[in-house]
């Protein structure tokens, strides 16, 4: 599967608002997946901007954990570990929208993964 590469950077509180603006505006059909993944913060996040945007997620808190959610979140919450494996498991989500903020990845990881060129994407 192939995923199209659309960088916009947004910094700062009233720039989310812009960005989720520009999501909630995409296609009817649109999956949201984003990313950081996995942790109760990240999810809750999610979960919070889903309400601005109105698009399914694919990582959202509700309080239950299903094995399908545990396995996708374990190895969606550290992507460049395995990039092929994190690749296939976003494909296999249905997400059609991937949010990175790039500021909730330890040490610079988000930045290095937004940056590559956009021909060589680290999730394909």
């Amino acid at each position: 599967m192939r995923f199209d590469i659309n960088i916009r950077r947004y910094d700062g509180h009233a720039q989310l608002e812009r960005l989720y603006d520009y999501v909630a505006r995409l296609p009817q059909a649109t999956v949201v997946a984003e990313f950081s993944f996995g942790a109760t913060f990240d999810d809750v996040r999610a979960a919070y901007f889903s309400a601005r945007h109105g698009h399914p997620i694919v990582n959202g808190y509700s309080g239950e954990l299903p094995a399908s959610y545990r396995r996708r979140r374990d190895i969606l919450s550290v992507p460049l570990d395995r990039p092929n494996i994190a690749s296939s498991a976003l494909a296999s989500s249905g997400a059609t929208c991937v949010v990175v903020h790039e500021w909730a990845f330890e040490g610079g990881a988000g930045r290095h993964d937004t940056t590559r060129p956009p021909d060589r994407p680290t999730l394909r």
